[in-house]
């Protein structure tokens, strides 16, 4: 003899089979307002925008090497984002611990700018124009123009304890994310038990965005941004070896140690070709910030420039080093220019 089941059960049975295979996602609007992005700074915004590039650089040029600043600063065109808490140091040589200042926006800002999506490292395209209701925490005594923030002062607790105060009373999610020197990982960010950093947890927000990220900033797991990285790191070691650049300190991490060979020549220039048409085609054509875009174009433009034009005077046993400095820099954005200032 079978016993009757009532709908109802059969409703709570359908969602307990629910909840068991974590099908309840939430919506693109849920997590945009509870997840907080949080970027740490030494650096306060007084003109209300995060600016991309690796600060002033300018105490590390000669003279006659003042615009190089503006080249270097347009080699890095983003800006990078924790969620849920301030981000987790990383091994011995990244730690935001000590930072004087962070700024807190929930992600919904970020979306016209986000191009990959990391608990630990969110980052966006350009510089990041703040709003009125964006949070800015910072130590007590702190002066700032009342019209760009919502300021949350600190004294006798960490910067750390004060995020994570500031996040839960504006009610968002509190995500704890695990300390490691690995980068080449989505490391595990725990929220209410789950680890969310997924990229099914995060797929509402990717929906209707193809460039937008699940990725590591170093490597190939999801997507075309970690490019961005290569990119960086091709220009760099163009721009330290060709002017005799030097930025091998804690205060950058701007650091190319490069035996430089026609070979190398040929290898850096392929690979920076590559990395930006690929990037470009799959990210950089899609997004909302033209200017950024234009901004890496003619960095990469130049940097090819000087990299064909190496080639061509190996043909001749010379060198970028061996001319001068204001002939290179003046023609350097075409190509048949520099050919012609020998």
């Amino acid at each position: 003899m079978f016993c009757k089941i009532g709908n109802g059960f059969v409703f709570r049975l359908f969602l307990l089979v629910l909840i068991s295979f974590n099908l309840f996602a939430h919506s693109k609007e849920v997590l945009q307002e509870k997840l907080f992005a949080v970027h740490a700074t030494e650096i306060l915004p007084a003109d209300g925008i995060l600016r991309s590039g690796f600060g002033d650089l300018r105490h590390k040029l000669k003279d006659d090497q003042e615009h190089l600043h503006d080249l270097i600063q347009k080699t890095r065109q983003t800006i990078h984002f924790s969620l849920g808490e301030l981000v987790r140091p990383v091994g011995n040589w990244e730690n935001w611990e000590g930072a004087k200042y962070a700024i807190i926006v929930p992600v919904k800002d970020l979306m016209g700018q986000l191009i990959n999506l990391n608990c630990a490292d969110c980052f966006v395209l350009g510089d990041f124009e703040l709003e009125k209701r964006t949070i800015l925490v910072a130590p007590k005594g702190t002066k700032v123009n009342g019209n760009l923030y919502e300021l949350f002062e600190y004294e006798g607790r960490s910067l750390r304890e004060m995020v994570d105060f500031v996040i839960a009373k504006k009610g968002g999610w509190k995500v704890r994310m695990t300390t490691g020197i690995d980068e080449d990982v989505l490391k595990k960010a725990i929220c209410k038990g789950k680890n969310i950093n997924t990229k099914a947890f995060f797929k509402p927000l990717l929906d209707g965005i193809p460039y937008l990220s699940v990725g590591l900033r170093f490597d190939p797991l999801d997507g075309d941004n970690y490019r961005l990285s290569e990119i960086e790191a091709s220009i760099i070691s163009v721009l330290c070896y060709f002017f005799g650049l030097d930025f091998s300190d804690k205060s950058t991490d701007l650091s190319m140690d490069v035996k430089w060979t026609r070979n190398e020549t040929r290898r850096v220039w392929k690979d920076l070709k590559s990395n930006f048409r690929l990037w470009k085609e799959r990210v950089g054509d899609l997004v909302k910030n033209k200017r950024a875009v234009r901004d890496l174009n003619e960095v990469v433009t130049v940097c090819l420039n000087l990299l064909e034009y190496q080639l061509y005077l190996d043909k001749k046993g010379d060198s970028i080093q061996k001319k001068s400095y204001e002939r290179v820099t003046q023609n350097w954005t075409d190509l048949e220019s520099l050919k012609e200032s020998i």
